[in-house]
């Protein structure tokens, strides 16, 4: 009874007002027996379950690291500097697939339609503007390089579809990214992908309630525990390799590092405060990204699903539409949604002098955006030309 008692005191509960967007009313979260907001929400009005949610759950997942992509890109600054579900490298010789990375940019350049410019040995013009099957805008680039040319298509914040540029690009160890685009012009960032220009890892990690053997109990098991050990472990890893450092711990709180690891979580209400602590020990920064961010997501789906339902006589349910809708972080459907600054809370485990830890949320300054514009060195997000000594090559002769 005594270890029950001590994990339910260690349980972070959220103890938030979600609004009931049918009916405008402010309802209390449900979270009784450990079982997030979210949970409901989708047994309610997708129809899932226990039983048969195992699914769904992934695709919330997708969803959230959907969430975290759209806060990102709202700076100008970190839409140049990232790269979606890249490897990170560590010093175990791994490449840890993580959902972000960032990296300091080494050029970044505006096209206008019809613009001619070189790009790191490449000469790009830029031939079209159009929008992609998902609603997304794309640049059609034209590309030549040493008697070398053909052409390529960048959709909206990710590299060029023409296999051969890319194999030339990562030769020189080089990525482009079409960092922004308009019905008339495009905004294309270099990157290094080289060791010495990585800035920050963002991890998405989220469980979902199971039903324990033998039981009616829901809960999230084991599962917290075991992604905290394998954010930890990455962390660590690439700590060695990228700062030179044994971990995270070592370094005072406030110093200055030139890589950073960052955790964002979801469905809050299953972490507990042991996992909330072998987080803070070796990742620099873990966030918890709120249920009703989540839940605002799905309303404005079930929106868009019942707008469709009117011009459609096929009967879809809302359960088989989100499914469809979240093909993966880069192939799911364009939409509007806007992600908030207050959608992601800053956690921290404080130590009282009873010796009695506790987890605080950091509602102040600096936010995720803020902490990441951070790390990308003397950039200011205008276009740029390549610095002068930037090396392009040869990662071990990088600093």
């Amino acid at each position: 009874m005594q270890g029950d008692s001590n994990e339910m005191n260690d349980r972070i509960v959220e103890e938030e007002i979600l609004s009931d967007a049918e009916g405008g009313a402010d309802v209390p979260a449900r979270q009784q027996g450990g079982i997030s907001e979210i949970f409901h929400y989708f047994s309610e009005h997708a129809g899932t379950d226990i039983s048969n949610g195992r699914a769904m759950g992934r695709k919330i997942g997708v969803m959230q690291e959907i969430l975290v992509r759209k806060y990102l890109l709202q700076s100008q600054r970190l839409a140049d500097a990232v790269i979606f579900e890249p490897g990170l490298p560590g010093y175990s010789q791994a490449d840890h697939k993580v959902e972000f990375v960032l990296f300091q940019p080494v050029q970044v350049l505006e096209f206008r339609l019809g613009d001619d410019q070189e790009v790191s040995g490449f000469r790009l013009r830029l031939m079209r503007i159009d929008e992609s099957s998902q609603g997304n805008l794309r640049a059609r680039f034209n590309v030549s390089a040493a008697g070398f040319k053909t052409r390529t298509d960048f959709g909206k914040h990710l590299g060029p579809s023409n296999k051969r540029v890319r194999e030339l690009l990562k030769s020189a160890r080089l990525t482009l990214r079409l960092s922004d685009v308009t019905d008339d012009s495009a905004r294309v960032s270099v990157l290094n992908l080289s060791s010495g220009y990585v800035r920050a890892s963002i991890e998405s990690k989220r469980v979902g309630a199971q039903r324990f053997a033998d039981s009616d109990r829901l809960g999230a098991g084991i599962q917290t525990i075991e992604k905290a050990k394998q954010a930890a472990l990455v962390a660590i890893d690439a700590d060695l390799l990228l700062n030179n450092q044994v971990i995270k711990a070592l370094t005072p709180r406030g110093e200055r590092r030139r890589y950073i690891s960052i955790v964002v979580l979801g469905n809050g209400v299953h972490w507990t405060l042991k996992d909330i602590h072998v987080l803070e020990t070796y990742v620099d920064h873990t966030f918890l990204m709120r249920d009703e961010a989540i839940i605002r997501y799905a309303d404005t789906l079930r929106r868009r699903h019942r707008a469709q339902q009117d011009e459609r006589a096929d009967g879809e349910s809302f359960k088989d539409y989100f499914m469809r809708y979240f093909g993966g972080m880069t192939r799911s459907l364009a939409d509007d949604f806007g992600v908030l600054p207050t959608d992601f809370r800053r956690m921290e485990v404080i130590i009282h002098e009873s010796g009695e830890r506790e987890v605080v949320y950091r509602e102040a300054a600096p936010s995720l955006i803020e902490i990441l514009e951070g790390q990308i060195g003397a950039y200011d997000g205008e276009p740029t030309a390549m610095p002068a000594g930037v090396p392009t090559r040869s990662p071990e002769q990088i600093g």
